[in-house]
This record gives structure tokens, C-alpha cells and sequence, in this order.
């Protein structure tokens, strides 16, 4: 509860998410809605999990921007880039930011519940993780499959995973899951597989999830991205008390 009165490092938080969210702006990786949704989930994240916390967050925007903007205009040109230039809006910031944002509240009411860190990573690196696997398998992918049928489908089709795309996200997950380790060393080894192998199985999930659910019409796609960083704090979790 102390960490409520550190003025200090709510003013820390301020400035430093204005500033990086100016930059997404200046940048079009963020837009009017998104610069705001994410300016709330960035200094509510730093002013209850302090520098490290808001790393974390940083680093799953900073991967899903840039496998975004890579070859964006060759995914534009086949219709299935992001929308709006590749610059989020509050709907993506809510639907991809709010697990953790929830995760990293209830540790700044207990802070000695290290399980709630490798939740809070789990939820990011698994956002990160679908994101680089979307977009990378997007671009690079060579035979798109649906783990629902094992059907062969063309680039940029709901749920369809390739061998690069998955590639890719197991590379943003394990990255996530490092950074995870570096900053709470005392977690050991444990923090950094339960959050890739969190990151590849939600990611996995997800891809069945988009191959089913979207197909009804009162399933949005964000409401499935939510979903999906849920189940990846949750199996990150798992993972970790099982591992530790």
C-alpha cells in the first residue's frame, strides 16, 4: 500500500508514458484513442509495478509495431495489413493491455505474489507472440494451415498459423520471458519457460479460437485477443507453480 503515496513514481509515470506515447503518435503507431487508452494501461502499470513493469508493456508494443510496419505495404496490397496504417486504437490498447493491466492492480495489493508477475509477462508475451506470428507469417509465411483442419489457406486467413509466423511468435515470447528473468532474477529459470511456453500454447489456442469463434457474428476479434492473453497469464501461471 506505500507504493500508493510514492509520488515520485507516479510522476515517473506520467512523464515517461507521454513521452513514449507522443513517440508512437509522431510514429503512426498509435492513434488519437490509442495514444489515450494507452497513456491510462501505461501509467496505471508503471505506478503499481514501477520501471520494470512498464518494460515489460513497452517491449510487447515496441515487437507488435515493428512486425506491423514490416513489409507493410506488400500486406496492404494484398488486403490484409492492419487497418488505419498500422496505428492502434483504444479497442486494440483495451483488448491486448487489460489482462495485464488487471494482473499488475492486484500485485500492488500483494506484492509478494510472484506468481502475479509471471501472469502479468505471460498476458503481454502472449499478445506479443499472436501479433509477431500474425503479421511475420503474413509476409513470410509459405503454406498456411488451420490447426482445425489441417486445410491449406491463403495468407492472412483467420486462424491460420504457418511454420514462420510461429516461428516468430516463439521468438517475441522467449524475449518476453528473458526480460522477465533479468528483472526478477529470484524467480529463476522457472519465470522464463513458463512465459515462452505460456506465449506458444496461447498463441496455439488462439489460432483455433480465431479458426471457430469469429466465424460467429457476435464474436469480435478483440474480444477473442482479450481471450487469448487471459489464457496465457493463466497457463503462464500454472507453469510457473508447477516449475518453481
Amino acid at each position: 500500500m506505500n507504493a500508493f503515496f510514492n509520488l515520485n513514481q507516479w510522476l515517473q509515470a506520467v512523464i515517461t508514458t507521454v513521452i513514449c506515447g507522443v513517440i508512437g503518435l509522431a510514429f503512426r503507431t498509435v492513434g488519437p484513442t490509442g495514444f489515450i487508452g494507452g497513456l491510462i494501461i501505461g501509467i496505471l502499470i508503471y505506478g503499481s509495478l514501477g520501471m520494470k513493469g512498464f518494460i515489460i508493456l513497452l517491449t510487447f508494443f515496441v515487437i507488435g509495431s515493428l512486425c506491423t510496419k514490416i513489409g507493410y505495404s506488400h500486406k496492404a496490397a494484398k488486403g490484409i495489413a492492419q487497418d488505419a496504417g498500422g496505428a492502434r486504437s483504444a479497442k486494440h490498447a483495451l483488448a491486448k493491455g487489460l489482462m495485464g493491466l488487471i494482473l499488475a492492480a492486484v500485485h500492488f495489493y500483494m506484492p509478494d505474489a510472484d506468481w502475479l508477475i509471471v501472469g502479468f509477462t505471460a498476458a503481454y508475451a502472449t499478445a506479443a507472440a499472436d501479433t509477431a506470428s500474425s503479421e511475420i507469417g503474413q509476409l513470410l509465411g509459405r503454406t498456411p494451415i488451420l490447426l482445425t483442419s489441417f486445410r491449406i489457406v491463403e495468407p492472412g486467413t483467420e486462424g491460420a498459423v504457418s511454420l514462420e509466423g510461429t516461428l516468430a511468435g516463439i521468438i517475441a515470447g522467449a524475449f518476453m520471458g528473458a526480460l522477465a528473468w533479468i528483472f526478477w532474477p529470484a524467480m529463476g529459470w522457472a519465470v522464463f519457460a513458463a512465459v515462452t511456453l505460456a506465449a506458444l500454447l496461447g498463441n496455439l489456442i488462439e489460432s483455433i479460437l480465431g479458426a471457430t469463434l469469429e466465424n460467429l457474428s457476435w464474436v469480435k476479434n478483440e474480444m477473442i485477443n482479450f481471450l487469448n492473453t487471459a489464457i496465457g497469464a493463466g497457463i503462464g501461471i500454472l507453469l510457473y507453480i508447477l516449475l518453481k
